[in-house]
């Protein structure tokens, strides 16, 4: 019997046998990120945080958003330093190492430990300016709050260009990238 699932990735264009795998896929990424949930950070799985900065990934920094949906030439990436991303963070993203498994959703947390334990690259932090002297994140606050446990020193944040000079103005250390 045709899972319901699996009909809305049928839905989505694919196959019923791709439906399937990509049903069997994330039931495994969920039994992973299962046992991970709740355990202290020195006894998560080896892992580094790598970072696809490719305009072709830009959508999956806004959690969900489909392919396409994203206007890539309206967007630029910026390297910052994690802990001057922080003192411009709205208050209510500010979550520390010890708030992984109570603040947000824990499930998400845990499928960002598991997608980098198995060599998957992270999308950017999107954020955008809110109020004077602040930024908020628009996407990736789970993935922000595991680099932030991990003692990351640098993320890149993904900006809408029209907003490219205030955060630029609020940050003071702007990596260049290569």
């Amino acid at each position: 019997m045709l899972k319901v699932r699996n009909v809305g990735y049928m839905v989505e264009g694919l196959s019923y046998e791709e439906a399937v795998a990509e049903t069997e896929e994330r039931k495994r990424i969920n039994d992973k990120a299962e046992q991970i949930i709740g355990t202290p950070i020195e006894k998560w799985p080896e892992f580094s945080m790598n970072w696809d900065t490719s305009p072709e990934g830009f959508h999956y920094s806004f959690d969900g958003a489909p392919a396409g949906s994203i206007n890539t030439a309206d967007r630029v990436v910026m390297w910052v330093r994690l802990d001057e991303l922080d003192a411009v963070l709205q208050s209510y993203n500010l979550r520390t190492k010890d708030e992984i498994w109570d603040v947000g959703n824990h499930r998400r947390a845990a499928k960002v430990i598991v997608h980098c334990s198995e060599g998957g690259k992270l999308s950017p932090i999107a954020v955008v300016p809110t109020t004077p002297g602040k930024v908020g994140l628009s996407g990736g606050n789970h993935r922000l709050a595991i680099a932030r446990a991990k003692g990351v020193e640098a993320v890149p944040l993904l900006i809408e260009k029209k907003h490219a000079e205030t955060v630029t103005k609020l940050i003071c250390s702007i990596i260049p990238t290569a």
